[in-house]
């Protein structure tokens, strides 16, 4: 069952479920009780750490400087080819409603990408 809203309390879709990352100094720390032998129930009762302790010992390698990998994001749904269009379309007619592009220029971008792309070419 997911938990509880509060009463009167905004929604937030964006809340993490997982909880904070752990900084680079306690991945450090959790690594050289690993290596010294200890368990990982051992090392979460001496650095007071839950659930973190197996998966920091497992991506040991994947982190060289102990710090996390940023996240890869969500991928485009538009290809270079659907960019080009868009923008061509943006240059040749300046006051068409979002609509109107998404159906001249036959894609499915988002409101929000297309002023990214007009900003980002100066349009």
């Amino acid at each position: 069952m997911p938990p509880q809203r509060t009463p009167l309390r905004a929604i937030n879709g964006n809340r993490k479920g997982r909880g904070p990352d752990l900084s680079p100094y306690l991945r450090g720390k959790i690594i050289g009780h690993a290596k010294a032998g200890d368990s990982p129930a051992e090392i979460q009762v001496a650095l007071s750490v839950r659930g973190a302790v197996r998966g920091s010992i497992t991506q040991d390698n994947a982190r060289p400087n102990g710090e996390s990998a940023p996240h890869s994001g969500c991928p485009p749904t538009y290809t270079d080819r659907d960019e080009r269009i868009m923008l061509r379309h943006l240059r040749l007619y300046l006051k068409s409603t979002f609509n109107e592009r998404r159906q001249d220029c036959d894609t499915k971008m988002s409101n929000s990408t297309i002023k990214r792309l007009a900003r980002k070419h100066g349009l």
